[in-house]
């Protein structure tokens, strides 16, 4: 083990599956990263191109829809039809 000062053991890193157990902590890693992240939870976030492979088609960006850090984010809006979607008439 490193002697320097801060240093520590970590042990090691154990996935399961979650259990009702873990939602105290999930909701504290979720609020943690809401309130200090600008990002998503997906674990391979795919950019627009991949997106669009999807299915996905942009209805359009906002502008400046967010202040954090000091700074305006964007938010750009995406969408998919599920199933038959506007392809069916209006009934």
């Amino acid at each position: 083990m490193d002697a320097s000062p801060g240093a520590f053991e970590m042990s090691a890193v154990v996935l399961r599956p979650s259990s009702d157990a873990d939602l105290g902590a999930v909701s504290c890693v979720y609020a943690w990263n809401a309130e200090h992240g600008t990002g998503t939870f997906e674990i391979d976030t795919p950019d627009a191109t991949g997106r669009r492979a999807l299915g996905f088609t942009p209805v359009g960006p906002m502008r400046a829809a967010g202040w954090k850090f000091d700074r305006w984010l964007d938010v750009v809006v995406m969408q998919k039809s599920l199933g038959f979607g506007a392809s069916l008439p209006a009934t």
